[in-house]
């Protein structure tokens, strides 16, 4: 459709019919009517508009001039300007394309035919529109262009004028060559609010696309409010795209700045319903035909045009707000996008990306850690079950927030559904969680359930690689960690041959693999695989550690230059202290070996000041303690002991710090003691030459001295020097004061050198270092002093603070609990284990436990409990068999089995136990006494005596093992009905007073008569 017109167009018309020569009647055929009638009926026709109409006689009225040989132009120039507008019309109600060209041709000749012709600034008006119309906007312009370049037109007319070369400029691709135009306006609408707002727009277009932001922003003041051109569909469609071109080139300040000012669809629907209506009740009361009235009725028409055209604009209000959240997300207003996006979720719920929507607040939620919302979000996608595409993505990151909280039921719950809903699972998803679930396993020591759970989810999810790929080395890796070195072996070597090295957990496999090799105990082979895995992955993140392990292997075979070589590429390869740690301090031992002392500190310092605080300080500072007074340096073992304890004593996770502690509170009140006696023999010494002499010449006298209460307390030291230091005593007896003077000032001043280090000072530094809460200390400090004096203080703390001590605490308070409240102490135990998996106690830890069970049996005897007893020992075998010293878990199996009738089974743990060299003494005693035991419940009574015999004859310095065997070997020789033997045996009883006070001689004085 052609342009609308404004004033102008309507005043010009009004003038060009009034001025018109045409007047008379007229008739249907043009060719039959006269020049009076034809020239009636142009002028009704062209009075009432009907241009198209009246074409074919303004065609008869031209063709007739033409035949009167010279042309008549003032006559022709009429009929011209009306064929051209039957033309336009035509267009106007047809559409037609052709029609408007030959309009275009006919406003053309037109004006090239009368340059000065009455209709010429309409012509060009009419021109310029059709022009617009064929999207010829450079034409269009030229025609408005010359009729605001006419001086002589009034300055209402060039307003309008320049308002449509304007709206032209804005639809070419260059709106930017109209900024002259767009100036003018906004200088010249000083006094009119509306028409400002109108230039505004322009302008804003215009410097946008020359790319001149900072144009832009004196006129955006005026582009809010209820301006009409600000309810304009195409500024608004022009701002959002403006919006997108801005956010493409990064600059987000200004695109959501253009987002903000688009109305919103039902705004500007409200905004042109309500001009309409205005528009239409002015129209009531005005006069027809007025000019008034024909301008209300041109922005009627507008006003119904643009409501129309926004109607039938696609909703995108919803789009804008998403495109304002996108930038509010790409600008990293984190917040503020989280809730754009919720807000668009709840407005839109039925939008197309609604799901989008919501999934992108509940990411925003996750990065700023918004736990409520970042629940509520994650929770509300996963009750939506239309929601699919990013339910993997949502049910993952949900997982991982539990577990970074320590949420652990509802993590494990959630992971542990999806993967168990195999038909919903993704591929890359199941495999992060079904990681994400044995790691949370592996840190709770829960090693056997990561095997089962990772065996069946592979079988349930052998159809998604990922997953797949994950549970297969997760399976794999259980076994490992549980000692199962066999299987783990041969698991992992199946995943190697399926994945080689292109799986993400290849060079784990690899280095588990010579790992299990080397839990096997065969070193060689492990070697040669820890090799070829450094060969393979030389950058690998397990380099570290592979270098530990053939550290250890070497060393283990007595290469100590190999090992010390492989323990110096550790921290080189790897960033886990841990590690660092283990080699440093396995460099720092191979220093001992060879006896030096101070290479094995300075290898320590230097670890300490490489790594500070992040180090094992208590640890490092104990072994540099261990070196200062092997050196002789005592104070300053109490020193180091210090540093290691200033910044570590308050964290529970700080193991050294108990063996430090106590060692602390053992050691310094003996040293303090040792010295003090010192000083007060040479004293002695030195005030009575006699006592002098008989000291250190009549071994008697010294025997007698060093085994007294008070030679017991001197100076383990001095007391060798006087015994057997032949030069220290001849050179004692050449000068007897001054090397006793001498002594003693050395004596004084260790004695004076230690006194800033008491055990009150101790506890004071402690105290002033550690920041609140300083529980944890306290617990350990209250330890230290129940162990010292043999107090109890460790009552005053509640079990729940209990439970935030370390692993020793623990135990310590657990022992003491052991028969006044066994639940409690197995229930603290178990806490500590779940908490502490990698505790250096945790073999004590776990024995504990299972005594705490075994004792339970004892007073309760019933197969119930002496099983639960039994798994208790199996599993502190199975874990840690090779650690146990003095054999006590085995031992305790063999009696557990003797009580629950599987004799068979006792007699091989029992018998194992003899054949092992390390455990000589109590633990043989211990065996022969179950064996005993067991070949007498089988009634192997000659097995029986047998046993209890060689633990009498042999083992005589254990009274409580010895007293047990007697009172058996009665019962056995009484079932053998030896009565001699047992009267004979009686009468050896006799004898043994030292047996008196035990377990087993008190069941001989209840069953025989002594």
């Amino acid at each position: 459709m052609a342009g609308s017109h404004s004033r102008l167009l309507t005043l010009l018309t009004l003038l060009a019919l009034a001025a018109t020569s045409l007047a008379g009647q007229g008739s249907p055929n043009p060719t039959e009517m006269s020049d009076r009638a034809l020239n009636s009926q142009v002028v009704d026709l062209v009075n009432e508009g009907e241009f198209l109409q009246a074409r074919p006689f303004l065609q008869e009225m031209q063709q007739r001039l033409s035949e009167n040989g010279e042309i008549d132009q003032e006559r022709l120039e009429p009929i011209k300007f009306f064929l051209a507008s039957s033309f336009l019309q035509e267009y106007q109600q047809t559409d037609n394309k052709d029609a408007l060209q030959k309009a275009v041709a006919s406003f053309r000749e037109y004006v090239s035919t009368f340059p000065r012709g009455p209709r010429r600034t309409l012509a060009l008006l009419n021109l310029g529109d059709a022009y617009t119309d064929l999207g010829e906007y450079d034409q269009a312009i030229t025609a408005y262009t010359t009729i605001y370049e006419d001086r002589t037109a009034s300055g209402a007319v060039r307003t309008d004028i320049r308002r449509m070369i304007a709206r032209t400029y804005l639809r070419t691709d260059q709106p930017e060559r109209g900024l002259p135009y767009f100036l003018e306006a906004y200088e010249r609408a000083v006094l009119n609010e509306e028409a400002r707002a109108e230039a505004a727009t322009w302008l804003l277009q215009a410097y946008l696309s020359q790319g001149e932001l900072n144009e832009i922003r004196p006129y955006f003041r005026h582009l809010t409010g209820q301006r009409a051109a600000l309810f304009n569909p195409q500024f608004n469609v022009s701002l959002i795209r403006a919006g997108d071109e801005l956010f493409e080139r990064g600059n987000y300040d200004f695109a959501i700045l253009f987002y903000e000012i688009v109305k919103e669809k039902e705004d500007i629907v409200a905004f042109y319903e309500s001009a309409v209506e205005r528009l239409r009740s002015a129209l009531e009361f005005r006069e027809e035909g007025t000019e008034e009235a024909i301008q209300l009725e041109q922005r009627f028409r507008e006003a119904e045009a643009n409501l129309r055209a926004v109607k039938e604009m696609r909703d995108y209000d919803a789009d804008v707000r998403w495109r304002s959240a996108r930038v509010l997300l790409e600008s990293q207003r984190t917040w503020e996008a989280l809730w754009s996006f919720y807000n668009l979720m709840l407005e839109y719920p039925e939008h197309e990306q609604a799901e989008d929507f919501l999934f992108l607040a509940f990411t925003q939620a996750r990065q700023v850690n918004d736990s409520h919302m970042l629940v509520q979000l994650a929770n509300d996608y996963l009750d939506r079950s239309e929601y699919q595409r990013f339910r993997g993505q949502v049910t993952l990151d949900l997982a991982t927030y539990y577990q970074e909280q320590d949420m652990e039921d509802k993590f494990f719950e959630l992971a542990v559904n999806y993967l168990e809903s195999a038909e919903q699972a993704q591929n890359e998803v199941a495999g992060q969680l079904a990681s994400l679930v044995s790691i949370h396993l592996l840190e709770r020591d829960r090693v056997d359930e990561i095997h089962e759970r990772m065996s069946r989810y592979n079988r349930a999810l052998g159809e998604l690689p990922a997953a797949r790929e994950a549970t297969q080395y997760w399976s794999s890796l259980a076994l490992v960690v549980a000692g199962d070195y066999q299987r783990g072996l041969d698991s992992f070597n199946d995943f190697i041959d399926t994945y080689g090295t292109s799986s993400r957990f290849s060079e784990d496999a690899h280095y588990r693999r010579a790992l299990s090799i080397f839990g096997l105990n065969r070193p060689d082979e492990a070697y040669e695989q820890f090799v070829a895995f450094v060969e393979q992955f030389p950058a690998g993140t397990r380099r570290g550690e592979a270098e530990l392990y053939m550290g250890d292997i070497q060393r283990g075979k007595g290469q100590l230059a190999e090992a010390l070589t492989h323990y110096q590429l550790v921290e080189e390869n790897t960033d886990r202290l841990s590690f660092i740690t283990r080699a440093v301090f396995a460099i720092s031992e191979l220093h001992v070996e060879k006896g030096d002392n101070e290479a094995a500190a300075a290898v320590i310092r230097a670890y300490v000041d490489r790594h500070g605080d992040a180090a094992e300080l208590s640890e490092a500072y104990l072994r540099l303690g261990n070196f200062a007074q092997q050196l002789g340096r005592v104070a300053d073992r109490f020193r180091d002991n210090i540093r290691g304890l200033e910044n570590t004593a308050n964290d529970p996770s700080r193991y050294a710090v108990d063996e430090t502690l106590i060692n602390y509170v053992r050691d310094y009140p003996k040293f303090v003691q040792h010295y003090r006696a010192a000083i007060e023999l040479i004293d002695a010494m030195l005030a009575d030459s006699a006592y002098r002499d008989k000291i250190v010449n009549d071994r008697t006298a010294q025997h007698q001295f060093f085994q007294s209460e008070a030679g017991s307390k001197v100076d383990p030291a001095l007391a060798t020097k006087i015994v057997r230091d032949r030069d220290f005593r001849r050179t004692l007896a050449e000068s007897p004061q001054a090397v006793l003077r001498e002594l003693r000032s050395d004596y004084a001043d260790r004695l004076e050198s230690l006194q800033p280090y008491s055990l009150d000072s101790l506890f004071a530094r402690l105290r002033a270092n550690a920041s609140d809460p300083k529980t944890v200390l306290e617990m350990r400090i209250a330890m230290a002093q129940e162990k010292m004096t043999g107090e109890d203080q460790l009552a005053a703390f509640t079990i729940d603070q209990i439970k935030q001590a370390s692993p020793a605490v623990m135990l310590w308070r657990a022992q003491s609990l052991k028969s006044s409240d066994p639940a409690q102490a197995s229930e603290l135990l178990e806490f500590s284990m779940q908490h502490h998996p990698r505790s250096p106690i945790i073999y004590e830890t776990l024995l504990s436990k299972a005594e705490i069970a075994m004792e339970r049996a004892r007073a309760e005897p019933n197969t119930g409990n002496w099983e639960a007893a039994l798994a208790q020992f199996n599993q502190v075998i199975e874990r840690f068999g090779g650690r146990a010293e003095d054999g006590a878990p085995f031992l305790a199996k063999g009696e557990i089995l003797i009580q629950l009738g599987r004799e068979d089974e006792a007699l091989d743990i029992l018998s194992n136990i003899l054949r092992n060299p390390q455990w000589r003494g109590r633990p043989h005693a211990k065996a022969h006494l179950q064996l005993g035991l067991a070949h007498y419940s089988l009634g192997n009574y000659g097995q029986a005596h047998g046993f209890f015999e060689r633990l009498m004859l042999g083992f005589g310095g254990f009274r409580e093992e010895v007293a047990l065997a007697y009172y058996w070997d009665l019962k056995t020789l009484e079932s053998m009905n030896e009565t001699e033997s047992v009267n004979q045996l009686l009468a050896e009883i006799r004898t043994r007073s030292d047996l008196e006070g035990t377990e087993g001689y008190r069941l001989i004085k209840e069953n025989y008569a002594l």
